[in-house]
């Protein structure tokens, strides 16, 4: 038999298979990405050294591809296969799954199969905040994990950077304080997106590694994470923790974009202040067609004194604080704003 890391990058558990009685579904719950480019390293632990073989089953272009094992190591009576899979076996656009095979001394072939993944290239990944996540013990008393383990992961809040500082200080009577040691720092505090449970358990085990890198940078996990948005089995959870890079810097990743113009986010501003465009408001409010064809608009609570009539097809806002006679037409389906 052959027995699959509980820290792989992909998905060879028995958990999506639902052989639970807490879960209770046939299919599985949400099909995870993987790029276009080489996955390094996946572990398993085989009772025999006969015939061990990944295969990558590419559903979309119906083809399969075999990977022999990049290190075999004997552990006891048994043997740790550490495989490497090559981007050549993974295209974009694809549907795929893994099979990985080992024979027994009587012939017998063993198989074991992960979830269902999506290749995606680097810029897909990249325009939807999909970051990789590599870590790594230092020596394998706490596990085979000398290699790097991967996952590739959902992010929110990764390029917004926030500022703490840890500092000790002497207290003086009457409040008088002197700071005797004080580091600087910019955090990242990361929400993970839509993990399944084993993505959950991934990402921890990861991130409590002695060695953990977030795209190649080198981070340390300061915090305990914090479940978010979590169904009713906890199968389909968000995580957020807080990281700090290992290397301190004054020298930031620098913006390659032209800024643009900036608005208030405040509809009416304040000491005649220019008006925000009329995009913003239409994000803020409803409307709807009454019984005598005429057009009922709605705004929030934080707009008040706003009023709206509708006359010959034509929208007519009157706003407080000398903002009168605003003027939004509807002509040839093109929408015109008038103050």
């Amino acid at each position: 038999m052959i027995y699959p890391a509980k820290y792989n990058g992909i998905n060879f558990s028995y958990d999506f298979t639902r052989k639970s009685n807490r879960l209770n579904f046939d299919l599985q719950r949400q099909k995870n990405i993987l790029p276009n480019q080489d996955l390094v390293y996946l572990f398993f632990l085989a009772d025999f050294n006969i015939s061990n073989i990944l295969t990558v089953h590419d559903l979309t272009l119906n083809q399969t591809y075999n990977e022999a094992p990049a290190i075999v190591t004997p552990i006891g009576s048994q043997y740790l296969v550490i495989y490497m899979i090559h981007a050549a076996h993974l295209n974009a656009n694809s549907d795929i799954y893994f099979s990985v095979s080992s024979t027994d001394d009587d012939g017998v072939v063993n198989t074991i199969y992960s979830e269902l993944y999506t290749i995606r290239s680097t810029d897909y990944l990249d325009e939807n905040s999909i970051h990789k996540i590599t870590a790594y013990n230092n020596d394998n008393r706490h596990g085979y994990l000398t290699n790097q383990a991967f996952g590739f992961f959902k992010i929110d809040g990764y390029w917004t950077d926030i500022f703490i500082n840890n500092k000790v200080e002497y207290a003086y009577s009457y409040g008088r304080k002197m700071i005797l040691s004080s580091e600087n720092q910019i955090l990242k505090r990361l929400t993970f997106l839509d993990l399944t449970m084993y993505n959950q358990n991934l990402l921890k085990w990861l991130c409590n590694c002695e060695n953990l890198f977030i795209d190649g940078v080198q981070y340390n996990l300061i915090s305990d994470f914090t479940e978010l948005e979590k169904d009713d089995n906890n199968e389909i959870c968000s995580l957020r923790a807080d990281f700090v890079e290992v290397n301190q810097s004054f020298f930031a990743q620098p913006s390659m974009q032209v800024p643009t113009d900036v608005f208030h986010s405040q509809f009416f501003m304040p000491n005649g202040a220019p008006f925000v465009p009329y995009v913003s408001l239409l994000n803020n409010v409803s409307m709807s067609i009454d019984d005598n064809l005429e057009l009922i608009y709605t705004t929030p609570d934080n707009y008040n004194g706003l009023q709206a009539n509708s006359t010959d097809g034509n929208l007519t806002i009157t706003a407080p604080n000398g903002y009168e006679g605003m003027n939004i037409n509807i002509e040839g389906g093109n929408l015109i704003a008038m103050i």
